[in-house]
């Protein structure tokens, strides 16, 4: 509970955003848990979207019942979980979806109805081939006045360094690669950036981490990688907020 209310806290705050009443929100790849659409709802959310590529959920009613509990101890008093019965139920009392088809979930959701957008650790693993059209389903399903807030951790997901720059694109971009678990689609940040504007999408803040040094030797990097800027393999993640152009 105390991570998932602080992931939330983290991207309003990214946002600017003081509280969610009346809003509409989606959470790209909640992961394990439905814990955010109880903290959403908490904050006054009135539609919750809570979007992944596969069912990932922990059916296990005693953690949602904690995360009241939790929010009880914060001041947060929306609801009683403790007579609660499933996932389904919960999924109700927030007024949440949780939609599990990825790019197609995007699809369904109506134009310019979206307030709020976050995602943490997430957009590294959106598919290489299908990371332009999710970009411009979010400017779609978007309002003009809708903002979006997403950290996105462009290491290597097996020993946090760049060992996914080592492979070819056909080997990386295979599906056996896609579906290994530890997957990400090797996006940098530079181009990263290009493709939200070019998908007029307006970078209101971006805040950049990185090694003081490469965390391997640039030599052991695959020829589609070595001749990046030195500055641009140094960021290990970032933090950015989107606006719209429209």
């Amino acid at each position: 509970p105390e991570r998932a209310y602080g992931i939330v806290t983290k991207h309003m705050q990214l946002a600017n955003i003081e509280g969610l009443s009346g809003k509409t929100v989606l959470e790209m790849g909640p992961g394990d848990s439905l814990l955010d659409a109880i903290i959403m709802k908490a904050f006054g959310a009135d539609k919750i979207y809570l979007i992944d590529v596969e069912d990932f959920v922990n059916r296990d009613i005693n953690l949602y019942k904690n995360m009241g509990k939790f929010l009880e101890s914060k001041g947060h008093h929306f609801v009683n979980l403790e007579k609660l019965s499933s996932t389904t139920e919960l999924l109700e009392i927030c007024n949440a979806q949780y939609l599990t088809n990825g790019l197609e979930a995007y699809k369904q959701i109506v134009s310019n109805t979206i307030d709020f957008i976050f995602s943490e650790a997430v957009l590294e693993h959106i598919r290489k081939h299908e990371f332009d059209p999710t970009m411009h389903e979010l400017y779609r399903i978007m309002k003009p006045s809708g903002k979006a807030s997403h950290t996105i951790d462009f290491m290597d997901h097996l020993g946090g360094s760049l060992n996914n720059l080592r492979f070819s694109e056909n080997v990386w971009e295979s599906n056996l690669m896609a579906s290994s678990g530890f997957y990400t689609n090797r996006i940098r940040v530079n181009e990263m950036l290009n493709v939200f504007k070019d998908n007029s999408f307006k970078i209101e803040t971006l805040d950049s981490r990185c090694w003081e040094e490469p965390p391997i030797k640039i030599s052991k990097l695959h020829s589609e990688f070595k001749s990046l800027p030195i500055d641009e393999l140094l960021i290990y993640g970032c933090d950015v907020v989107l606006t719209l152009n429209k």
